[in-house]
């Protein structure tokens, strides 16, 4: 973030975004407390499992495995890393729990504790990545209609007036589901699931479903390629408390705007570990003074310590989780 301020004075949404969701994962996880330094090694180890574990031709040809020593040399290499750095901390964990009050880094409860193995790997890299990019989309498009942003802020301020959102909050705001939902239908963060559609028509839960039907389908959505939260529903629950409790907090605290000013959105997809917007999003933001008793802050300084804070708050959030 300083580095930012120094140059232009923007904000990489999608970096403070993936370290936020991160840091709150990690906690989550592993139930301790742990320092910047050290949640920064974790996320480049989890990083690097990725990379290395794309699939390769032989794979699916195990006959071409020697023209692939090198990759496979690596492999074991960053699996060695990934053991020696995160087997100690379950460990430190596992101590914990047998020992209640023996560690003060430790919180009650951890994902962990209902594991001990080494499913962790999915629970990190499929949930940091999936919220992250989902908020990178939906800052985008807050942007790109300022009128829904507008609404958003104003159901935030009539909800919980000047206190921080909470997830009892959330629960509470219609239209930031309403948005949310939208977001997941025009900027579904994961590629690699599979697609469903309904062989003949049908009728599920009182909804008639065509045959083929799809999230941009014309024949059940009007201007499908609008984002337009007002067409959804906003009596349906989702299980993304993340996505919606950071979205609303990001929009109460700063009206977001493009960078530079005036300047045009791309919301051109590509494809990595998740659907990203190839153009990463780089925005304005401006400080909503008059909440919480809050001065008035340099912007981008105001933003690092709101997203990329130290652990106490991914304490807090994950607190409010349990």
């Amino acid at each position: 973030m300083k580095a930012e301020k120094n140059n232009d004075g923007f904000v990489l949404v999608i970096k403070e975004a993936r370290f936020a969701v991160f840091c709150i994962l990690v906690a989550i996880c592993f139930g301790l407390e742990m320092d910047e330094e050290s949640v920064e090694r974790m996320d480049q180890v989890m990083k690097n499992v990725l990379i290395t574990l794309n699939p390769r031709l032989d794979d699916y040809l195990p006959i071409l495995s020697p023209f692939f020593s090198k990759q496979r040399k690596r492999a074991l290499e960053v699996r060695k890393e990934q053991v020696e750095f995160i087997v100690p901390i379950m460990e430190q964990r596992k101590s914990a729990i047998q020992n209640p009050g023996s560690d003060q880094s430790a919180t009650t409860f951890s994902y962990l504790d209902t594991l001990f193995d080494l499913k962790i790997q999915e629970f990190l890299n499929g949930g940091t990545d999936t919220t992250a990019t989902a908020l990178e989309w939906g800052i985008a498009q807050l942007i790109n209609n300022p009128q829904v942003q507008t609404k958003l802020f104003q159901e935030i301020k009539e909800t919980v007036g000047d206190k921080k959102v909470d997830e009892q909050d959330v629960d509470k705001m219609p239209y930031l589901h309403a948005i949310v939902k939208e977001l997941l239908r025009k900027h579904p963060p994961t590629h690699f699931v599979l697609t469903h559609a309904v062989t003949e028509p049908t009728t599920l839960a009182g909804y008639d479903i065509p045959t083929n039907a799809n999230a941009e389908d014309p024949r059940l959505w009007t201007n499908p390629e609008k984002f337009d939260p007002e067409r959804i529903c906003p009596g349906l629950a989702m299980g993304t408390v993340h996505i919606h409790l950071m979205l609303a907090r990001m929009v109460q605290e700063f009206e977001w705007s493009s960078y530079p000013q005036g300047n045009k959105l791309d919301f051109t997809a590509k494809l990595e570990f998740t659907v990203v917007m190839k153009e990463s999003l780089r925005a304005t933001i401006k400080t909503r003074t008059y909440l919480f008793g809050y001065g008035f802050y340099e912007e981008t300084d105001h933003l690092s310590h709101f997203l990329s804070q130290d652990q106490s708050e991914c304490y807090n959030m994950n607190k409010i989780k349990n």
